[in-house]
């Protein structure tokens, strides 16, 4: 991950996400890491986190919403910054 933040712009946007929730509700026993656990690690390296399930349509679109968000946001400063410094 620090790679990929050395090499890209200072404003990326990363999500973690974890797929595949239906195989966990039907067999607990499958989970490898928990939902604790993933969002500690997304807060702690500053991620966005969802947990997924495109057989179930679980939060599949909330993913790309959240994605556009927070794209949405960064454009929105930067717009705002450029027009103050015009």
């Amino acid at each position: 991950m620090e790679e990929l933040r050395q090499s890209a712009e200072p404003d990326l946007i990363i999500m973690l996400v974890g797929n595949k929730v239906d195989l966990v509700k039907t067999n607990p026993s499958m989970r490898k890491v928990s939902r604790e656990e993933g969002m500690r690690f997304a807060q702690e390296n500053g991620l966005l986190f969802e947990e997924t399930s495109a057989v179930l349509a679980l939060n599949v679109t909330d993913v790309f919403e959240k994605l556009l968000q927070g794209i949405r946001k960064i454009f929105s400063f930067k717009a705002e910054f450029y027009t103050r410094n015009l």
